[in-house]
């Protein structure tokens, strides 16, 4: 018996060159699809590379702020330190004038 060269899904009997010429355009997709998956991979590796970086300077800023932030609270407990004893030696100055 003779069997046909296509699948019941074709819809047109092929050509001599038609399914060679399928699968070529088929390979060309392919190989366009991997080149964007390697531009994409690239493009995420560099994106992983800076995210990575501004992550490490970010760290560092907040180190700093964070000891900024210490220091003026250190300084606020200074002055307020400062600030009592001025009140309390302008008491005291007022206290003697009183007197004298």
């Amino acid at each position: 018996f003779f069997s046909a060269p296509f699948s019941a899904m074709d819809t047109e009997p092929p050509a001599a060159c038609t399914h060679s010429q399928r699968c070529m355009e088929k390979d060309k997709e392919i190989v366009h699809l991997i080149m964007q998956l390697q531009a994409l991979h690239s493009k995420t590796l560099r994106l992983q590379a800076t995210n990575l970086h501004l992550t490490e300077e970010l760290q560092e800023r907040t180190t700093e702020l964070e000891g900024k932030i210490q220091s003026n609270a250190e300084i606020e407990v200074e002055m307020h330190a400062l600030r009592t004893s001025l009140g309390a030696i302008s008491s005291y100055a007022s206290i003697n004038e009183a007197k004298a």
